[in-house]
């Protein structure tokens, strides 16, 4: 009942109990976020070192120096979800929107072309930011603020929390477990 007053009136606050569907459909966004974050994880400092052959300082860099520029991308994205007034609402037309660009920069972000050693490396840095800092921004505070939007009940929020951050848990252990092993099963490399 929650979403369908939510697309009665797109930015207000439904008041009630969310139904068990509305649960597992919620948390099943973290679900998606986290097969590519986790493997974000788990699998890109093996890949800019191993497989692109950048230096692992270089690469060590471009993370730290990407996670001080997704502080300020998280702070945007809210600002910009919070002035956001569609026909969908505030959150749900940025995790529209971003799905397909968000697939994109996966593709891109796990490609390897044939550049220079500092081509490698303004791609690497490139790519990573556009995935972690915006695009994965672009998905991940819409989300987020969603439960916000879908009840104004505390104990509902907090059974979303939960079974939200135990789904994207499971997932994110199944993929941390098994990247490695599957990237050495198909040959460990860029081709």
């Amino acid at each position: 009942e929650s979403l369908k007053t939510l697309n009665a009136v797109p930015n207000t606050v439904a008041p009630g109990k969310i139904g068990l569907k509305e649960r597992i459909s919620y948390s099943i966004g973290d679900v998606g976020a986290n097969v590519v974050w986790a493997t974000l994880a788990s699998f890109m400092t093996f890949f800019f070192t191993d497989v692109a052959g950048i230096g692992a300082a270089v690469v060590g860099t471009i993370f730290l120096v990407s996670r001080f520029l997704d502080a300020f991308s998280d702070l945007g994205m809210g600002i910009i979800v919070d002035r956001t007034n569609s026909k969908y609402g505030k959150a749900r037309p940025w995790i529209l929107w971003v799905a397909i660009p968000y697939a994109i920069g996966g593709v891109l972000l796990f490609s390897a072309p044939d550049l220079s050693m500092t081509g490698k490396i303004i791609y690497a840095f490139v790519t990573y930011n556009l995935m972690s800092t915006v695009l994965y921004t672009m998905f991940a505070q819409p989300y987020h603020t969603l439960m916000a939007l879908m009840t104004q009940d505390q104990y509902e929020r907090s059974i979303l929390t939960v079974l939200r951050m135990f789904a994207g848990t499971v997932t994110a252990i199944i993929i941390n477990n098994i990247t490695l092993p599957l990237v050495n099963f198909f040959g460990g490399g860029a081709g």
